[in-house]
């Protein structure tokens, strides 16, 4: 099955193998354009409802760039890549999940 499932009141996200980016350090750092194998699976979501459904290019993610801007935001005080509070509402959501309900 997918590993990452989402569904909405209007539509469903679907997306096979794992984020298609390079681990970071120093290999993926060094030149920012590590070479990358993937998979068909990680390269495209499903996205859609019941027989209106349609593949839609995934981009490989970029851990260089978020840190960047990380810095950028630290030392012009621009604002960061990802509001802390949106951070704090997910991981607020994951222990509720976590507490609320067994994983089998």
């Amino acid at each position: 099955g997918p590993r990452f499932r989402v569904l909405g009141s209007r539509a469903g996200f679907e997306s096979w193998g794992v984020d298609p980016m390079p681990p970071p350090g120093p290999a993926s750092a060094a030149d920012g354009q590590a070479p990358l194998t993937r998979s068909p699976e990680d390269a495209y979501a499903v996205v859609g409802l019941d027989d209106d459904k349609r593949q839609i290019p995934l981009d490989r993610g970029d851990y260089g760039a978020f840190y960047r801007d990380v810095a950028h935001a630290i030392s012009t005080g621009a604002p960061t890549p990802v509001d802390p509070r949106d951070s704090i509402a997910v991981i607020a959501l994951i222990e509720r999940l976590h507490r609320d309900f067994t994983i089998t």
